[in-house]
């Protein structure tokens, strides 16, 4: 279990992720601070997003029952948009300079997105006994 992002069919989804943000980050935000704080706090969707398509190609591909894993797409889409709308509010704290709240929003967007992506992930290896 200690190496379930060396895994393949984990590291390249996960790796394009990252490439996709450095990329974000070097052409569109390159010289302003500001934004580079907003793609930060926007990043959680992005992950959530991810975590998202690894559970629709489990539902997809899955032998078993698929009510339980579309129930839990659809659980993932709400929570998609309540991290919009954390991200949202993050955004306007920044930009009264209430950086406190900002970071309160954005560790809260982190630590969902993080703890559903390896939710997702573990209970995907288990279900393929990988």
């Amino acid at each position: 279990m200690e190496d379930i992002l060396l895994k393949p069919e984990i590291l390249f989804p996960v790796t394009l992720l990252i490439l996709s943000f450095i990329l974000k980050l070097a052409i569109k935000y390159h010289d302003n601070r500001f934004e580079v704080l907003i793609a930060l706090l926007e990043l959680p969707v992005d992950i959530l997003f991810l975590s998202l398509s690894f559970l629709a190609a489990h539902a997809i591909t899955s032998k078993q029952n698929k009510d339980k894993e579309y129930l839990y797409c659809i659980l993932t889409i709400m929570l998609a948009i309540i991290l919009v709308v954390v991200w949202k509010k993050a955004k306007e704290k920044i930009e009264y300079q209430h950086y406190k709240l900002a970071i309160f929003f954005g560790l809260v967007s982190y630590s969902i997105s993080i703890f559903i992506l390896y939710k997702i992930i573990v209970s995907i290896l288990l279900a393929n006994n990988i």
